[in-house]
């Protein structure tokens, strides 16, 4: 995803261990959290239960940096293309959490 790209709701991503699959995965699903997607309808799917905890965790930490430094928060919004308020990425906390 750089500055101004389109992203497509349905993506495949195939790549070897150690090539940055949980950064790319992390992205796209806080990007579509943050187009008010339902985190029940974004499918990621991945070879193991500590895989899959890895990535809910690294969720997690890359909304709450976000939401606390406004570097991280202003990485995003490059990155996405659109202004973030930490007030909604605390929201998306919330609701990943509830």
């Amino acid at each position: 995803m750089n500055e101004g790209d389109d992203i497509e709701t349905r993506e495949l991503i195939k790549a070897s261990a150690g090539s940055g699959k949980t950064y790319q995965l992390t992205d796209r699903f806080i990007f579509l959290l943050l187009r008010d997607f339902k985190p029940e309808s974004i499918i990621a799917l991945t070879f193991s239960r500590k895989a899959a905890g890895e990535f809910f965790d690294a969720i997690l930490c890359k909304l709450a940096k976000a939401a606390k430094e406004d570097d991280e928060r202003n990485q995003l919004e490059k990155k996405f293309g659109f202004e973030i308020s930490p007030i909604l990425l605390r929201e998306k906390i919330s609701l990943l959490l509830s």
